[in-house]
């Protein structure tokens, strides 16, 4: 699962920054200059990132021609 740091890093990538409790009003940007980001941005590149993940799996999983219950079974 994407976290909020990953999310961020890849927003605003190259930046130095520190947040409390996961609360994305609480960043603190070390770069100077950067725009701050709103939390549906973060829970929109959140999502984005997540859905490249579940496409790669199942790009992998369609070149073996294996379900996803299947690769399951086989790393039991």
């Amino acid at each position: 699962m994407i976290d909020k740091a990953a999310a961020i890093s890849s927003l605003r990538p190259n930046t130095e920054w520190t947040m409390t409790n996961e609360d994305v009003k609480s960043i603190q940007w070390n770069t100077p200059n950067v725009k701050p980001l709103t939390e549906k941005e973060v829970a929109d590149e959140m999502a984005r990132l997540q859905k490249n993940i579940d496409d790669e799996k199942s790009n992998i999983l369609s070149k073996l021609g294996i379900t996803a219950e299947e690769a399951a079974l086989l790393l039991a």
